[in-house]
């Protein structure tokens, strides 16, 4: 018998957990010839665009990133400043030349993204170990929170606890209707923490997708902290696939499969 679920507060993290912010091209992990190329991408297949504009769509900041990129840009004859929408540098509009256009057209030979500057799969990596589901302590309370809907023994919440615990897979197996998906889905529940995630990976040169909106759950972060961390990064709810099977004695057995 269940009763509804109700699903654990989710709070985003201190200051220290998010990516903090790039000062510096270099920070970012990515090349000036790469970080202009998304620019110059971006004036040729969008048109005119303010520094603020081109700041909101590859989620970089302008100061010592963004400007660095136009600057490089308009030494190398492949950008110019068509006019002013405001005060400051942020305002000014840009636009591709005939050779930024040719520039251009050059990357979309390799690629068609546009979005998010990538991060590095090196960031990516270290940022998955950090979000280890092996470093989650769930304490007895919660869990019995989490469960709290279900009319489950006693004997099977002592083994759940230790089961998730260990940050590792866990097979739940038996008949048909006696609650496996109800238990996966209040485990799922239970560790309903936030993580990071990219917009984007670089991986050899190609930039892969990432962060999915259908998927996952974006997390709003607090504004005082808008301008001080890595804006390619999204604070999300961890995400959550459930897969269910069938799996029988004979699905165990070697058996010869002509296709």
């Amino acid at each position: 018998m269940q009763q509804p679920l109700t699903s654990v507060p989710v709070s985003a993290p201190p200051a220290q957990q998010l990516p903090p912010r790039p000062r510096s091209i270099d920070d970012t992990g990515l090349s000036m010839t790469f970080v202009s190329d998304l620019v110059v991408r971006a004036l040729y297949l969008i048109g005119e665009m303010t520094g603020q504009q081109i700041v909101d769509l590859l989620h970089l900041p302008y100061d010592n990133v963004i400007d660095q990129a136009i600057n490089y840009l308009r030494r190398e004859q492949m950008c110019e400043i068509k006019g002013t929408g405001g005060i400051g540098e942020k305002a000014y509009r840009y636009q591709a030349t005939v050779r930024g256009v040719e520039r251009a057209k050059e990357i979309g030979e390799r690629t068609q993204y546009l979005g998010p500057a990538p991060v590095t799969l090196e960031a990516y990596i270290e940022m998955m170990q950090q979000h280890s589901t092996q470093g989650l302590i769930i304490t007895e309370d919660s869990i019995r929170q989490a469960f709290s809907h279900l009319v489950i023994g006693e004997a099977l919440l002592q083994q759940l606890g230790p089961a998730i615990n260990s940050g590792k897979s866990i097979f739940l197996f038996g008949h048909a209707g006696n609650g496996k998906t109800s238990i996966a889905e209040a485990v799922a529940k239970l560790m309903s923490d936030t993580i990071m995630i990219p917009h984007a990976v670089i991986i050899d040169g190609q930039i892969i997708r990432v962060f999915d909106p259908i998927h996952h759950d974006r997390v709003p972060v607090p504004a005082s902290l808008d301008h001080t961390y890595d804006k390619r990064w999204v604070l999300s709810k961890r995400p959550i696939v459930i897969a269910g099977g069938e799996l029988n004695l004979d699905s165990l057995d070697l058996v010869y499969d002509e296709y």
